[in-house]
C-alpha cells in the first residue's frame, strides 16, 4: 500500500496492532510494514529500529537505511525518553519534517500530522523495494 492510500486510510484513527499498551507509535509503524506485505519479526521500542538496524539481519530484508527523506519514509526521533519516537515521513521542510504518527504517553490516541525539527532526527528508513 502506498503511503497516500495508507495516511488516507489510517488519518484521524486509532491503530493498535499489538494490544498492548494501547495506540503507540510503533503500532502504527507495524500496521505500515505490514500493509506494505512484509511480516516482521521484531517487536522493539521505537529507537531501536534505528539503533539495532545493523544487528538485525532481517530488518535489511525490508528496509535500507537513507540520507535524505522521501515522503512515505520511517523517521526515528530522538526524545527526551529512553524509547525514542517513530513516524511516517509526509512531507519536509529546510530544517523541519512533517510527520504521520501517534502517540500514546501525549494521549494523542489517533493518527495525526506533526511538524519535527530535523535535528532530533536519527535515520530515515526506507523499503527495500521502494
Amino acid at each position: 500500500m502506498n503511503y497516500k492510500d495508507f495516511k488516507f486510510k489510517y488519518l484521524g484513527k486509532s491503530v493498535d496492532w499489538d494490544k498492548v499498551w494501547g495506540a503507540q507509535c510503533v503500532d502504527l509503524i507495524k500496521r505500515y510494514i505490514y500493509d506494505n506485505g512484509y511480516r516482521q519479526e521484531w517487536a522493539w521500542d521505537a529507537i531501536d529500529y534505528w539503533n539495532k538496524f545493523d544487528s538485525t539481519p532481517s530488518m535489511s530484508k525490508v528496509f535500507k537505511k537513507v540520507n535524505e527523506p522521501k515522503q512515505g519514509d520511517i523517521v526515528v526521533i530522538k526524545t527526551a525518553g529512553k524509547f525514542g519516537h517513530i513516524g511516517i515521513i509526509d512531507d519536509f521542510h529546510n530544517d523541519h519534517i512533517l510527520i504521520l504518527e501517534q502517540d500514546g504517553f501525549n494521549q494523542q490516541l489517533n493518527t495525526y500530522l506533526k511538524y519535527w525539527n530535523k535535528n532530533q532526527v536519527l535515520g530515515y528508513l526506507r523499503f527495500v523495494n521502494d
